[in-house]
């Protein structure tokens, strides 16, 4: 495993605003999208969470659904997705009780449309299900490669709220995870700091929040912060080759959503 150096958000951090423009409206079958990724620059894949069908949806920067594929693995909280070379890697990750003793990543091979492997996973830390409120750190919706390492960025959803997102590296010899670091992304609460996506982009690590865009270097010190205007349910974060960076929002009755943006340059 890879080392890596992780160090605490600081909080008096210059802060960038930002706002969002909109792409389109996501087809309706995306109505709780929850991540995403580019298959080039043209073609973005995404999936739904929580209890709707588990399957992928090719999508077009036009918006045209261009294919349905349907996933041959039962996926009960479908929160993350992340590639490594011809591999998708699917984060069955959600625990928003910290209850759950069956999470697990599963790959994919696209080309062929097969699961290659199903890895159970679970916290080390975690010795009961859920453990008292003050330690619910075992929620996560964000994954990525930093180069060949998987590594897991948790959802806080402690009480009272501490914003630490601990960070877990996916051993995929041992099928284990293990704790590396934690990153704290700020104490105002989970609607606005617990972190729900996550990408890195040459040499960059981005973690999005319903409020927050936070960027890193490679060693994981914060760079730059964004805010946006405004709180909705931002909930998958890509980055196509030419830096462009684009969020979707879930569908939410209150807060709007269910749409693809691009960030403008600030």
């Amino acid at each position: 495993m890879k080392q890596f150096t992780v160090v605490l958000l600081l909080f008096f951090t210059s802060v960038a605003f930002s706002q969002l423009e909109n792409v389109y409206r996501l087809p309706e079958e995306l109505d709780e999208c929850s991540g995403m990724l580019f298959l080039n620059d043209s073609t973005l894949l995404l999936h739904n969470d929580s209890e709707r069908p588990n399957r992928l949806y090719m999508v077009s920067l036009k918006g045209k659904l261009l294919d349905t594929i349907e996933l041959p693995v039962h996926l009960r909280d479908f929160e993350a997705i992340t590639a490594k070379e011809n591999l998708l890697y699917l984060g069955d990750i959600g625990n928003n009780s910290n209850n759950r003793k069956d999470l697990k990543i599963a790959v994919f091979d696209l080309k062929n449309r097969k699961i290659v492997s199903v890895n159970a996973i679970s916290y080390p830390e975690q010795e009961s299900f859920p453990p008292p409120s003050d330690n619910w750190y075992f929620d996560a919706e964000a994954m990525i490669f930093k180069n060949d390492s998987l590594l897991i960025f948790t959802k806080n959803r402690t009480k009272p709220y501490d914003g630490k997102s601990l960070i877990y590296y996916f051993n995929e010899d041992s099928g284990k995870l293990e704790r590396i670091g934690e990153i704290t992304t700020g104490t105002e609460g989970w609607l606005t700091n617990s972190v729900t996506d996550a990408v890195y982009h040459k040499d960059k690590l981005y973690l999005l929040t319903y409020k927050f865009l936070y960027i890193f270097d490679a060693h994981f010190q914060l760079t730059k912060k964004i805010k946006f205007s405004r709180i909705t349910q931002k909930e998958a974060i890509a980055i196509n080759s030419k830096g462009v960076i684009y969020i979707a929002t879930e569908k939410h009755p209150v807060l709007g959503g269910g749409k693809l943006y691009k960030l403008k340059k600030t």
